[in-house]
């Protein structure tokens, strides 16, 4: 049997009934079609300060933040910071530490509940740079911010600081559609 093409200006008067289309309103789409990728950048968020911070706190601090509201529940978040820093700390016991915070909770945990932490530095210090790929499981805006403290309340810990002056800082946020 020969197949026969029909060209949209052939077709007249036909009407589709929206019951017989699956999906018909974007408001209704629960899935992605086949072939269509995840794992591709929905959308970016760059925050950048030059804020430093200089504190004896053995409490988190909140440094600089920035907010994003993920498309999907399924999305993941991909958190990068970098600073440069310097720490003046009298000994090795101690540290500076650094987490990431999505609203009131640290999630980048480790060692001294932080994802980065300096022992004694004297002068210019070394640059931070921390990833996490969080998956929060929301639509809801979320914010994400930097946060810092020290081991030790007689020791300062100075953060975003080169050679005892404030330098740019930033935290991207990247939506990855999973």
């Amino acid at each position: 049997m020969a197949i026969t093409r029909i060209t949209a200006p052939s077709i007249t008067g036909l009407v589709i009934p929206n019951t017989s289309i699956n999906n018909a309103s974007l408001d209704s789409v629960t899935a992605l079609p086949g072939g269509i990728d995840v794992g591709k950048i929905g959308q970016v968020i760059n925050q950048t300060s030059t804020v430093d911070l200089s504190t004896t706190s053995t409490s988190y601090s909140s440094i600089f933040s920035a907010s994003i509201t993920p498309s999907y529940t399924s999305s993941k978040i991909l958190i990068t910071h970098t600073a440069p820093t310097y720490i003046n700390l009298s000994n090795t016991s101690n540290m500076g530490n650094i987490a990431i915070f999505r609203d009131a909770t640290n999630i980048t945990t480790s060692g001294h509940n932080s994802s980065w932490h300096a022992y004694q530095f004297t002068t210019n210090g070394n640059g931070v740079s921390i990833m996490y790929l969080d998956s929060p499981s929301t639509t809801s805006a979320i914010s994400y911010s930097v946060q810092g403290k020290t081991d030790n309340a007689s020791l300062t810990f100075k953060y975003n600081q080169g050679g005892g002056q404030p330098r740019m800082m930033s935290l991207t946020l990247m939506e990855v559609l999973a």
